[in-house]
């Protein structure tokens, strides 16, 4: 039986002409279609070595190694080809020379998951989708005939940050407010007030709209608080 053939070995000349279409289709997305949402394709949790692998913007890809590692072994690969050819022993991220389409080949190809953005967004039931496509927080939603497109429909940047990139988009988030900072991780299946290397949790929340409404800072939801913090940043 042949190998399976995914997006990341479309120049390999192995695709069954029943998958042509599909793949084609994720070729495109993966050259042409931008990702608000950066694109875990391989995550170190699900492979032995380790290794895991995320798209940005259009076709630029980081590379990295190590559970918890917080980005501490990673590389920037502009193109599809040029993190496909990177190789992973002179990387010191195996022991076997393998580049990563190498090792991708190795594993079969198993470990690529295109829909794992995708199915972390549909598990949060305030996230919708807009005719456009776009994913947005039904709860808290933006107003782009009021606010115009500056903020993505917000008010402010403030409320950006936290009601689209940490609630919808699953980024980590950081702000400080009267002079102490905050930190907050967001994972799959929860969120966490943490310390600044987002390594250890204090108090965790459903998602991202529960964390708004449920933490407290001065006795007040931090959702009452938005548009006073300073120094957001998402991650």
């Amino acid at each position: 039986m042949g190998r399976r053939c995914h997006t990341l070995c479309f120049h390999c000349g192995q695709i069954p002409v029943g998958e042509r279409g599909e793949v084609l289709q994720k070729h495109a997305e993966h050259e042409y279609e931008p990702t608000a949402l950066n694109d875990l394709i391989v995550s170190e949790n699900e492979n032995k070595d380790e290794i895991y692998m995320v798209r940005m913007y259009n076709e630029e890809y980081v590379i990295g190694h190590g559970v918890g590692s917080d980005g501490a072994n990673e590389v920037h690969a502009m193109c599809l080809s040029e993190a496909l050819a990177l190789n992973l022993k002179l990387l010191g991220f195996i022991e076997r020379n393998l580049t990563l389409w190498q090792w991708l080949r190795e594993c079969d190809y198993s470990v690529v998951n295109y829909k794992r953005n995708y199915d972390i967004l549909n598990k949060k039931k305030y996230v919708r989708q807009d005719q456009t496509g776009r994913w947005f927080n039904a709860k808290y939603p933006p107003d782009f005939k009021k606010n115009g497109d500056k903020y993505d429909g917000y008010k402010t940047g403030n409320e950006e940050v936290l009601f689209y990139d940490f609630a919808v988009m699953g980024y980590d988030m950081s702000f400080s407010y009267k002079g102490k900072s905050f930190y907050f991780l967001s994972e799959p299946d929860y969120v966490a007030l943490c310390d600044e290397h987002f390594t250890k949790e204090y108090q965790r929340f459903d998602d991202g709209n529960t964390a708004l409404e449920q933490f407290l800072i001065d006795g007040k939801p931090l959702i009452k608080l938005v548009n006073e913090l300073e120094d957001v940043e998402p991650y």
